[in-house]
């Protein structure tokens, strides 16, 4: 049997931020934004997930979503993470800033240098 047969790999994206999440399969969406919230610090009814320009339900499964690893494929599914627009019930557009340069991929991974103590 595929360990991974149930498996999901979410890479989570929203402007520069990626979050990494695996779940299985029959978890609920509602699994990764709660995850996505708590990293953020955002109320998880106001995060949502969106794949091929749909909104998830947050109640559904992964796999109702058709997010499901087939096979030893392990490459994580892109999905796209936004926030309500605040005082609204809108949300905000989906917004991701894709890196194509290496160099620039491997300075945004870089820590912000130090901070000089103060005497």
């Amino acid at each position: 049997k595929n360990l991974f047969a149930m498996a999901v790999f979410l890479a989570a994206k929203r402007a520069k931020s990626t979050i990494f999440i695996e779940a299985d399969a029959v978890d609920r969406v509602s699994k990764a934004i709660e995850v996505i919230a708590n990293l953020n610090k955002k109320d998880p009814d106001d995060v949502a997930l969106v794949f091929n320009g749909n909104r998830l339900g947050e109640k559904q499964t992964f796999e109702a979503c058709g997010l499901k690893i087939e096979g030893d494929v392990v490459e994580p599914t892109v999905v796209a993470y936004v926030y309500k627009v605040e005082g609204t019930d809108d949300w905000e557009d989906v917004n991701i800033t894709e890196v194509s340069d290496p160099q620039q991929a491997a300075d945004m991974e870089q820590e912000p240098p130090a901070a000089d103590p103060v005497a």
